[in-house]
């Protein structure tokens, strides 16, 4: 976000397209009739044509096109990390506490190091077990068009933020490919 937001507008509108694309690109839509036109349009920078122009209709026109299935993704789910821990003050450390919670929480507690003769500090944290939320088979078309519609927003920055969120989530499981590409962008033609 942070890169996108130092990028550009000129970088931001090219990762805004590429989210798009690549969306469009998983989801089997990059050749459909009326999807192309759309794409097209987002590059050369002219209004998006019908249906793209109307929510309904567009969202209409999606449930009634024969389209062949794409390969079955699962939501895109963040890689798992370690809970945080505030730094402890000297002579501290984290500990987990020794009772166990009902709730499925771990209480970490603050310990004395060996030998330290840190003042008395009391303080508790509660780490609460990770639910992962993943999504079965996700439908790529539903989340790429709103991609397309993101794209074409005025504002470059929101444009990139938004597509690039809904691109993510059409490439579901597999997003690390797309985040590699859009790193590449932002990177490569960073304001200096």
């Amino acid at each position: 976000m942070h890169a996108l937001d130092v990028a550009g507008p000129e970088v931001q509108r090219s990762v805004a397209l590429c989210a798009a694309r690549r969306a469009c690109d998983a989801a089997g839509l990059t050749d459909v009739g009326w999807v192309a036109p759309a794409l097209t349009a987002l590059a050369q920078g002219h209004p998006l044509p019908a249906p793209f122009d109307d929510d309904d209709q567009m969202w209409e026109t999606l449930r009634s096109a024969p389209l062949v299935p794409g390969p079955t993704v699962l939501g895109a789910m963040p890689p798992e990390r370690p809970p945080y821990f505030p730094p402890p003050p000297a002579g501290w450390t984290w500990v987990p506490a020794t009772e166990p919670r009902d709730d499925g929480a771990t209480r970490y507690e603050l310990d004395r190091l060996p030998g330290s003769r840190a003042p008395m500090v009391s303080a508790f944290l509660l780490v609460y077990p990770g639910t992962p939320d993943v999504r079965g088979p996700i439908s790529q078309p539903y989340f790429a068009l709103p991609a397309v519609l993101a794209a074409a927003e005025p504002d470059p920055l929101k444009a990139a933020l938004d597509a690039v969120w809904h691109a993510l989530h059409t490439h579901g499981e597999h997003y690390p490919e797309l985040l590699k590409e859009i790193w590449a962008l932002c990177s490569g033609r960073a304001r200096r």
